[in-house]
Parts: C-alpha cells; structure tokens; sequence
C-alpha cells in the first residue's frame, strides 16, 4: 500500500506525508486517508473519463476519415482507369476505321489502275 508520516511544524500544525506504492493511484491513497474530499475526487475521476473518451473518440473520428479519404482516392482512380480504357476504345476504334478508309481506297486505286 502507501506508507504515511505525519509531520509536526513547530506551530503544533500536523502534516501528512504519503509515499505511494507502486500499484497505487495518488487519488486512491488520499481518498483513503481522507485528504480529498469526495466531491474533488468525483471531479478529477469523472474528468478523467471524459477526457479519455473524448481522445478515444478524437482517434476513432481520425480513422473514419482516413477510410472515407481512401475510399475517394479509390473511386477516382477507378474514374481515371475508366476514363483511360474508354479513350483508348476509342482511339482503337478511329485507328481501326482509319485503316478501313486507307485499305478501302488502296483497292480503289488498284481497281482503277488495273482496268485503264
């Protein structure tokens, strides 16, 4: 537990002195030897809850965005690789008729070459 010394001032005034174990709280101690009183240690104990669920929430927030913000990042680059397939079809496609149009008067040419 905690060990205790009460000092005497000169004054006749006491004072408590408390050295803690190591697996006591210092707020654990003083509520046991009746130096907080209950109010002030409801206080720091229920400040303390609150405190730290509002960094667990504070991390949780943090994550969720940081899904939402990968989430995005996907679905744009899934839009941009749509977006590249799409012009490429139809790059593929001009190139093709293209070449369609070229073959198509090379045998125009050849037909009339051959019959005059």
């Amino acid at each position: 537990m905690a060990k205790v010394n009460t000092l005497i001032r000169p004054d006749g005034e006491k004072k408590a002195c408390v050295q803690l174990a190591l697996d006591y709280d210092a707020l654990d101690v003083a509520n046991k030897i009746g130096i907080i009183s209950t109010e002030s240690s409801w206080l720091n104990l229920n400040t303390n809850l609150f405190t730290r669920r509002k960094k667990e929430r504070k991390k949780e927030r943090k994550k969720e965005r940081k899904k939402e913000r990968r989430k995005k990042e996907k679905e744009r680059k899934g839009k941009e690789r749509k977006e590249r397939k799409g012009k490429e079809k139809k790059r593929k496609e001009k190139k093709r008729k293209e070449k369609k149009r070229k073959e198509k008067k090379r045998k125009e040419k050849d037909s009339a070459a051959w019959l005059s």
